[in-house]
């Protein structure tokens, strides 16, 4: 009777421990950017750039979108105000043999002058797929963290997060495993007593 406890001790806690165990790294996925701001400023263009990135994402993980600078061409004493300018980053990405994109489209507010000050900030209104390919990831765990507001006479970084993890084994399914083989572990021990 001892052992047959025992082994159903073990064998439960050999199960629920396997939650424990760590999985194996994912592929890599190598992505890329690419950016643009609309519209000119008077003669010459927009003193604000945003640069491009590339990088290699384990998901989960965090991508670097590019950064906005404030460039220091613009005289000190002059001021640009930016009233729901349009900004564009596409963001590509090969996993495998595979190219998939999405779209980040968004919007400049603020003003910066010379370059002391700025209260530039950038939203993100939306996030799209580019073509036909499937994305490494679900597009619904891609987030950007965002607003970002631009530094005065500095780099602003953006960054998206992405919240998944392809090995990940679904807890439902884990969950009902486990059930599977306890219960079955039961009516074996319940069958040798009426026995």
């Amino acid at each position: 009777m001892r052992r047959i406890g025992l082994r159903t001790l073990m064998l439960a806690l050999t199960v629920f421990g396997g939650w424990g165990i760590t999985p194996a790294q994912a592929d890599p996925i190598y992505y890329q950017t690419s950016s643009n701001i609309d519209g000119t400023w008077g003669p010459a263009a927009s003193p604000i750039s945003l640069g491009t990135s590339t990088g290699t994402l384990y998901a989960p993980g965090t991508i670097n979108l590019g950064s906005f600078t404030s460039s220091l061409s613009l005289p000190q004493s002059a001021s640009l105000t930016y009233t729901n300018t349009p900004f564009t980053i596409d963001v590509y990405f090969t996993s495998g043999s595979t190219t998939s994109g999405l779209e980040i489209k968004g919007l400049l507010n603020g003003t910066i002058t010379g370059n002391v000050s700025s209260s530039l900030q950038a939203s993100v209104a939306t996030v799209t797929q580019l073509g036909g390919n499937t994305l490494p990831f679900p597009i619904g765990t891609f987030t950007v963290l965002a607003p970002q507001t631009i530094s005065p006479t500095g780099i602003s970084t953006l960054y998206a997060y992405v919240n998944f993890d392809p090995n990940h084994v679904p807890e439902p399914t884990t969950l009902a495993l486990c059930g599977t083989v306890l219960a079955g572990l039961g009516v074996r021990r319940w069958r040798r007593r009426v026995l």
